[in-house]
């Protein structure tokens, strides 16, 4: 097992709201805290470049990009705002921005994909099954999207992207 990173946050896990009457409300308001303090608040930069929010809609007064990134996405539920919370991905909310400004660092793959005319970064740091994905915007980054890889399959497809990027 590979040694986490001094610079990689810990986890913030719900049990450490168990104190409090509606420790779910509770556990979303901290994590949107950290959201909106390392990304709305304190906008990061990434290869000189600032990072913005792909969406700047929100919802149940926390921005779209914050449920995205602790939510799962489910193929029968449509709906972003309906979403189930994903407690591996709310753990890792610190994270994010972490791993964008610890680039370069070898522990981190990086490869490049065209989508929908779109460049799409991903930043994997793989031996904590953590990935985030910027899109270039030439001038700035946007900050698409933040997962925990909780499958043998979808790792092992990674690293077939990973590897024929490079």
């Amino acid at each position: 097992m590979t040694s986490k990173p001094d610079w990689l946050p810990e986890l913030i896990r719900l049990e450490g709201f168990d104190g409090n009457d509606n420790k779910y409300e509770a556990y979303f308001n901290a994590l949107y805290d950290v959201f909106k303090n390392d990304f709305i608040d304190n906008i990061p930069s990434y290869r000189g470049k600032n990072v913005g929010l792909l969406s700047k809609g929100t919802s149940q007064g926390k921005n779209n990009n914050f449920w995205h990134i602790v939510t799962k996405k489910e193929y029968n539920i449509p709906n972003l705002h309906e979403r189930p919370p994903y407690i591996r991905r709310c753990e890792r909310i610190k994270w994010p921005r972490a791993i964008i400004e610890n680039i370069p660092n070898q522990q981190i793959l990086i490869w490049n994909e065209l989508d929908a005319n779109n460049i799409k970064e991903h930043l994997w740091l793989r031996n904590f099954d953590y990935v985030v994905v910027l899109i270039d915007k030439k001038s700035y980054y946007l900050f698409l999207t933040a997962y925990y890889v909780d499958s043998g399959h979808y790792r092992r497809n990674l690293q077939k992207r990973y590897d024929r990027y490079k």
